[in-house]
Parts: structure tokens; sequence; C-alpha cells
């Protein structure tokens, strides 16, 4: 019965540190899924540094490569999930960085 125990509490722990950590600073490329075509666009790079978070179209993402897609801050929402914040609108873009996608409208 201990064993059992303490197996579940390390599987929780290893799911727990793993997934929901804060991601390190740094230049990230992720798979850009368009919500609005509800379809996969190409690829961006996600430049991330403390807080604040940069993303620009690498290879199509309906843009020119290079050309800023979005800037905002780096926030975990309720549910969990990590989003880009931005001020002005309402409809936060989201990342999984399991999956490294980067979900946008």
């Amino acid at each position: 019965m201990m064993r059992v125990l303490l197996l579940i509490l390390f599987v929780l722990s290893i799911n727990l540190n793993s997934f929901g950590q804060k991601p390190k600073n740094g230049i990230y490329l992720l798979k850009y899924f368009d919500l609005e075509y509800n379809k996969f666009a190409g690829t961006c790079k996600w430049i991330l540094n403390n807080d604040s978070i940069a993303t620009y179209a690498e290879k199509d993402c309906h843009r020119t490569p290079g050309a800023l897609i979005e800037k905002g801050a780096l926030k975990k929402n309720k549910t969990g999930d990590w989003i880009v914040y931005r001020k002005e609108e309402d409809m936060p873009s989201k990342i999984d960085f399991k999956k490294k996608i980067y979900y946008s409208f």
C-alpha cells in the first residue's frame, strides 16, 4: 500500500513540475495554428525575455518572414494555460509548450 501511494505521489510530482513551470528565456520555434481558419499555417519564432514576449512570422503564417505577429506578456490563465496577454485585446493567444504550438487569430 505504501509503495502505491509513493508511486502516485511521484507521478503527480513529475506532471506538475514538467508542465507547469515557466519556460526559460530564449528563442523558440513553434508551429503556428490559425484559429480563424482552424488549421496550421506555418511556423513562428517566439522570443521570451523575462515576462515580455514577441512573436515573429518565420515561414508562412499569412505574413512575410520576420514580420511581428504580436507582443505582450506571458501569463498563466485560470485553466493553467500559458497565454500572451495584451491590454488592447480580450482574446489572448495560447501557447502549448509540450506540443510546441502557438494558437492565435
